[in-house]
């Protein structure tokens, strides 16, 4: 988990750095493509959030699935 919120927090530095760099914003107004700072801030933040919620929630055993535990404890009968 760890790991997959640094590669995330790296991954989103890198593509925030080149759309900081790149791109063409002068007002100010936005922190991502106004310079490579707030591209790299802003990519790394979003990176790390994309990363850590992808199969977060995912286990390895589903207790929906297993039909046969369940009826095991209520005394339920299969069709």
């Amino acid at each position: 988990m760890i790991t997959r919120i640094i590669l995330g927090g790296i991954i989103g530095s890198v593509i925030g750095g080149i759309i900081g760099y790149a791109g063409k914003c002068t007002g100010g107004q936005c922190p991502l493509a106004c310079n490579p700072i707030g591209g790299i801030i802003t990519g790394a933040i979003i990176g790390m959030l994309l990363l850590s919620s992808i199969n977060a929630g995912r286990s390895n055993k589903s207790p929906d699935n297993d039909a046969t535990n369940n009826c095991a404890e209520q005394d339920c009968k299969h069709d």
